[in-house]
């Protein structure tokens, strides 16, 4: 990546909402599965480690991510979804297996469709209905379409 690349994505990570940097997380694990998988296919394991690494790098974050000092239903299943793919990329190394990368991917792909719909339907949403974290909900307040626990995802620093 040249200067000038790794420039715009330092702004773009520094400035993006949490919202926008999960689904960056999620678009550089895709990224380098993508490659990774291409490597494995062309019989390039050397490389495909490298690739394999960061991806797995890029979903070490996302479980990281997910807030786990209250577990819920959601947060558990979410994690499940991100293990399954983490052990999948360690198994696609072990194995030589592209197609476990392609599985891997697949899996996330769906996360990450689900997260922009998510995102979707939030700007569609009146202000009132997508209240900040904390605000008690009364019963003449409309419901929460977003769990609580979007609000507050706080990704590690992965880039220094």
């Amino acid at each position: 990546m040249n200067a000038a690349a790794q420039e715009y994505l330092a702004a773009r990570v520094l400035t993006a909402s949490p919202k926008s940097l999960h689904l960056l997380v999620v678009d550089g694990a895709l990224r380098h599965m993508t490659r990774a998988g291409e490597f494995l296919a062309a019989g390039d394991r050397q490389a495909a480690h490298a690739a394999l690494n960061d991806a797995r790098a890029f979903v070490g974050e996302l479980l990281a991510g997910l807030k786990s000092d209250e577990p819920d239903d959601l947060t558990s299943n979410v994690a499940s979804l991100f293990t399954f793919v983490y052990r999948r990329l360690v198994e696609a190394e072990i194995h030589g297996s592209a197609e476990r990368v392609r599985d891997a991917a697949k899996v996330l792909r769906v996360h990450r469709e689900t997260w922009l719909e998510l995102l979707t339907q939030m700007a569609d949403c009146p202000p009132a209905q997508v209240m900040p974290t904390g605000v008690a909900l009364s019963a003449a307040a409309p419901a929460r379409r977003v769990p609580a626990e979007y609000d507050e995802y706080q990704p590690r620093s992965w880039c220094g």
